[in-house]
């Protein structure tokens, strides 16, 4: 049936798919930082 509120199912369905918004956001993100300080690490002078 049509109902204008959101039941306990619809809630659950959003917050799950912000959390895994969130989630891939901060894997992303953290990826990103360390692919950038390992290319840094490796292109700067006096690495090894």
């Amino acid at each position: 049936p049509n109902v204008s509120y959101l039941t306990a199912i619809d809630r659950y369905a959003i917050v799950s798919i912000v959390v895994l918004l969130i989630l891939c956001a901060w894997h992303a993100i953290i990826g990103t930082i360390v692919f950038i300080r390992d290319r840094y690490d490796a292109l700067s002078p006096g690495s090894r």
